[in-house]
């Protein structure tokens, strides 16, 4: 069907099917727009990395064979809140997208 169009297209315009299509690939303006992460995305992935680097840490030094330390442990829940307020911003943010209303 687009074929059609585009040769009805170049008939229209006393072209040549191959001639046509140059002029409009050489004369085309293309925009092209670049994806910019938003500040709080690049705040929550900042974290994230932070987090993973922790949780490397206490996996490497429970893996070698050493038992998890009560400090261990805290900080692995320490590290299970703050993904969850992670996971609470993205979830935000995600709706805020969408149109959801948070409820503020």
């Amino acid at each position: 069907m687009e074929l059609l169009v585009i040769k009805q297209k170049a008939s229209s315009c006393q072209m040549s099917l191959t001639d046509f299509i140059r002029a409009g690939v050489l004369n085309a303006k293309i925009e092209v727009f670049k994806r910019e992460l938003p500040r709080e995305a690049l705040k929550s992935l900042a974290i994230l990395s932070n987090l993973g680097s922790n949780i490397n840490q206490i996996a490497k030094k429970h893996n070698i064979g050493d038992a998890l330390t009560v400090q261990d442990r805290y900080s692995l829940l320490q590290i299970k809140n703050e993904l969850l307020g992670v996971k609470a911003q993205i979830e935000k943010y995600i709706n805020i997208g969408k149109g959801v209303s948070g409820g503020y």
